[in-house]
This record gives structure tokens, sequence and C-alpha cells, in this order.
């Protein structure tokens, strides 16, 4: 994976494990420890590639326990953090629990967003979060079709929207999950142009791992796209 990834052109990679997989305390210096074994492996290669560490944290009522036990941390030990929610229901706490973050001084991240069923339906859901500093990732492989049409339209329609932020690419493994982005990288090129494109994988990224302040651009309204039914339900009316 880091050949394939320092092949890509990519110099950084922040390996975000799914915390809730990890038990209470201890988690930082473990995830660590392994992180250092693994650059180890990656100089003994002479591969130009950074591994740096954080954690993908699965949002519920309890961050701050979270963040205060080691479950939860931060992106390179930055003011930035990873929230992942699960793909088929948006949690009535969503908001509050963004918030409490937002409190502590911390910026919550949400990781691929365009693969939520409710910002598929929605995408607009996404913009008050957006203009009270939350930022948005979209993964690679969404804007490729890998992860099904309605992941792949959801991401463009964030981008377009000015509610996309980062351009990551989630790497699992070496084939259907590789930790590439240039590709992507080049579709995201087609809908918002060269310059902001690169920003998705180079400033914007850049400026979360050496923990510096970010002014992203004003999101802009998503119109509501009608279904059949409500189609059907006003021509009845």
């Amino acid at each position: 994976m880091a050949a394939l990834a320092a092949a890509d052109g990519i110099g950084q990679i922040v390996a975000t494990p799914h915390n809730l997989r990890w038990g209470p305390g201890g988690n930082r210096e473990r995830i660590a420890a392994l992180a250092a074994r693994v650059q180890r492996e990656i100089d003994a290669r002479a591969l130009p590639l950074r591994l740096l560490v954080g954690t993908e944290v699965y949002i519920t009522p309890d961050l701050s326990a979270q963040l205060d036990d080691g479950r939860a941390y931060p992106l390179n030990g930055s003011r930035y953090i990873l929230v992942e929610l699960g793909f088929t229901s948006w949690p009535d706490f969503t908001e509050s629990a963004l918030s409490e973050l937002q409190a502590r001084g911390l910026v919550p991240i949400l990781a691929h967003a365009e693969r939520y069923a409710a910002v598929q339906r929605n995408p607009d859901r996404l913009r008050p979060l957006v203009e009270r500093g939350v930022l948005v990732q979209i993964t690679a492989g969404s804007l490729l079709g890998a992860f099904g049409a309605e992941a792949e339209r959801a991401a463009k329609v964030l981008l377009e929207h000015r509610l996309a932020h980062v351009l990551a690419s989630d790497g699992h493994n070496i084939h259907s999950r590789a930790p590439v982005l240039s590709t992507a990288a080049q579709v995201a090129a087609k809908v918002l142009g060269g310059e902001e494109a690169l920003a998705l994988v180079a400033a914007v990224p850049a400026a979360i791992v050496r923990d510096e302040p970010l002014a992203v651009a004003p999101p802009l309204p998503v119109p509501q796209q009608r279904s059949w039914f409500d189609w059907l339900w006003s021509g009845r009316s």
C-alpha cells in the first residue's frame, strides 16, 4: 500500500483506525507504536512516504468521554478530528455531538459523507454544519463509481456546492480500496477546476496535519430534488 501511495505522488498518509475497535486507555500509544513499526518498513524500502496517526471516530452521544479516556483523538495531534456516521442512519444527536466537539476547540471532519443515505437523499442537510465550521471529506473511490451510482452522484453534488473540502483515499488494501488519489483528483478537476481540485488533496490536508486554521468557501444551497412520489402526490392535490 505504501508503494502504491508513493507511486501516486502521495507524500503523507494519516492512518485512521476505527476507534471503537480499541478498548479504553492506551489507544494512542498502541496505535503510534504500530505506525512507527510500519514507518520503519517504509523507510527500509526508501519510499518517500510519511505515516501519521489519528482515529476515525464513530459518532456516539459520549464523544467527550471517548476523548477523555483515549479511545478517540484528532488527526496528527491537531485540532481536526475525523468523525464517521452510520451509512444508513442520521442519529438525532448528530448536531449536538458535533457541537460538543467544537466547544472543546476541535474541528470535526465528516468522513465519506457522500456514502450516507441521508446525504444522498438530501445533500443540503450538510450545509448548516459546514456554515458553522464542520468540514466534509469525500472518498476518491466514490468519484470513480466504486461505491455505486448514488455515492458518485452525491460526491459530485457536494463538490459543485462547496460542501466537500478533502478528498481522501480511505485506503484499505491494494486492490479494491487502494491508497491512491490522482485519478479521482482528475475527476474532481472536471467539476471544480484544477486549482480547487488540487486543494482537496494538497493544501487543505496539509493544513490539517500542520494544525493550521482553514478558511473555506461558503457552501451553496442544493435544490431538493422531488421524487416520483412527490410529483404523483402534487398531481392529485
